[in-house]
């Protein structure tokens, strides 16, 4: 492999050769004396401008060259040989090496505020990325097997080359991180052999996406990322709620609309049983995912939901401790269902980021008149079961944090207050036990903090467009759980947990609409409007007719 050390830059000489004095002649008597330090003379902003301006230069010089190689053998198929290769990744070398030598200066202690705001101001970053790394590696995967060898050595050296800069310069410690997420995944991609190894580099490239993710956790191209490396376990179920969660994250990934195709293609068009690997809930699931995105067959769609449904219990006892990790993701991906997606065309979606394009949120900003946004609400398709099971349980955290966060959204929780089974939310509150749980805290106004750290539930949320109505500012700022700890369950969450269920429980009375709290015996109970919309409302999911097996479906 064709790659030296990059430790040895000729950056880091430029700068020794400023900072150091000749070091003065010795005598025979000092020779067995200590050697002390050189002297050394401060840099001054001269030279450090002079130093800058020369390498930035070099780097415009390498860099026109590798766009202009790159470019020209783009457009031609002919097979290179080992020469032309290794000629190839010395060229691309030196640009990350003349990228190396201009961080290290302009980030430089010494450098004024000016001089550090460089990088920032050319671009440099994304220029080392996409004209030092990301083309030539393009290039050699387009003539893939033939070049595998040296796609291979490319991406060694690209990657250490990153993880050098993320020590060096940690100003720019998110887009190192992501880039070596993203090299990680091209390794992952052609590994085609062995199987271990492209889940070895499917796990490490994750690993980088997530610690992104924890630093940018409203962007959506990173959950997106993290549901192509998902690819190699495969765990449709996970792929299927990361590429929703870049969708309708606070900055949606809109490309992420044709990679879903992806996952949801085959099941869509398979006239075979899905894939023994996939459960019955995973695979109903995912296919009802893809007729809702698709727009496509109502009678299909309704046909996976039911299943979905009969399966869930059955999946729930199944799963056993894996449902902690997947219920989460579930809860989010059906709540994914009712923002389209994030579809342009969604009333809630709409609502979402309108409301979040205001400089301020607040409760009273989103005072509703019942009667206006009545009519907005879909159709009733579903009866309201009549006990609280397990499946609700387990998924009801994540959904309570959805209902209250639509309560800041002017008409959104009327739109979908015909679907809420505002009884078996009643029943599930009643029946929490209060232990280790303050009422005064339950009662506040605030949000229920205490001494332990975030639940596991909370980071599948985070980010997602409507998390920011629920979450204090600064709930992740400071010590966050580790990555290896989130999907432990311990028994000291029980109580925060129980804690946080009925603080939203008591939130949601506080509207006077559906719910209601007695402060003397602790207990919630239904108003009369609840009670009615659970009368009318059929919970039991529809079954077609012939006419309208062929419409086209628009929200949900």
């Amino acid at each position: 492999m064709a790659s030296s050390n990059p430790r040895d830059r000729r950056g880091e000489r430029r700068l020794s050769r400023l900072q150091a004095s000749p070091p003065a002649g010795r005598d025979h008597e000092e020779e067995v004396r200590p050697l002390l330090q050189p002297e050394t003379r401060p840099i001054t902003q001269e030279q450090l401008e002079t130093e800058v301006k020369g390498i930035y230069a070099g780097v415009v010089m390498v860099e026109k060259k590798c766009v202009e190689i790159d470019a020209e053998l783009a457009q031609t198929t002919d097979r290179l040989n080992n020469e032309q290769w290794q000629a190839l990744i010395a060229l691309h070398r030196t640009l990350l090496h003349e990228h190396h030598d201009f961080f290290l200066a302009s980030q430089h202690p010494k450098a004024s505020a000016a001089l550090q705001r460089l990088p920032t101001k050319y671009a440099m970053p994304a220029r080392m990325w996409r004209h030092g790394i990301h083309s030539f590696l393009e290039l050699l995967r387009h003539r893939l097997p033939y070049s595998l060898e040296h796609m291979l050595s490319f991406a060694y050296l690209a990657y250490q080359m990153m993880g050098l800069l993320m020590e060096s310069v940690p100003p720019f410690y998110n887009t190192w991180i992501e880039c070596l997420g993203d090299l990680a995944r091209y390794r992952m991609a052609i590994e085609q052999v062995d199987l271990r190894d492209r889940k070895h580099w499917s796990n490490i490239s994750r690993m980088w996406y997530e610690k992104a993710a924890d630093n940018s956790p409203d962007t959506g191209r990173i959950q997106h990322h993290i549901a192509v490396t998902a690819k190699a376990a495969p765990d449709i179920v996970c792929q299927l709620f990361y590429y929703s969660k870049a969708l309708i994250a606070v900055d949606p990934f809109l490309p992420a609309r044709c990679s879903i195709m992806l996952l949801l293609t085959p099941l869509l068009e398979s006239s075979e049983p899905p894939p023994s690997r996939y459960s019955k809930l995973e695979s109903s699931l995912v296919t009802a995912a893809g007729f809702l995105f698709t727009k496509g067959s109502v009678d299909q769609y309704c046909i996976q939901a039911e299943q979905f449904t009969s399966e869930l219990e059955r999946h729930i006892a199944r799963s056993g401790c894996n449902w902690k990790t997947q219920g989460p993701q579930v809860a989010s991906v059906l709540i994914a269902f009712i923002l389209g997606f994030g579809s342009d065309d969604n009333y809630l979606w709409k609502a979402f980021r309108a409301n979040h394009d205001r400089s301020e949120v607040s409760q009273q900003e989103a005072s509703i008149d019942a009667e206006d946004c009545r009519h907005a609400s879909p159709p009733p398709q579903h009866r309201v079961k009549d006990k609280f099971t397990s499946a609700d349980e387990v998924t009801s955290y994540g959904l309570q944090v959805w209902s209250q966060a639509i309560t800041i959204v002017a008409g959104a929780l009327i739109y979908v207050e015909n679907h809420v089974p505002w009884t078996v939310l009643v029943l599930f509150l009643n029946s929490l036990s209060r232990s280790g749980v303050t009422d005064a805290l339950v009662e506040s106004k605030e949000f229920p903090r205490s001494s332990f750290k975030q639940l596991p539930e909370d980071f599948p949320i985070r980010g997602l467009v409507w998390a920011p109505y629920y979450f204090p500012s600064n709930f992740f700022e400071g010590e966050v759980v580790d990555q290896d700890d989130r999907a432990l369950e311990l028994p000291s969450y029980t109580a925060p947990r129980t804690a946080r269920c009925l603080w939203l429980g008591v939130r949601l009375a506080s509207l006077n609409r559906y719910m209601t709290y007695d402060t003397s015996t602790k207990q919630f109970g239904c108003t009369k409007l609840a009670s009615q919309l659970a009368e009318n409302t059929s919970m039991r999911v529809q079954t077609p007719t012939t006419t309208e097996c062929n419409v086209q479906m628009t929200d949900v």
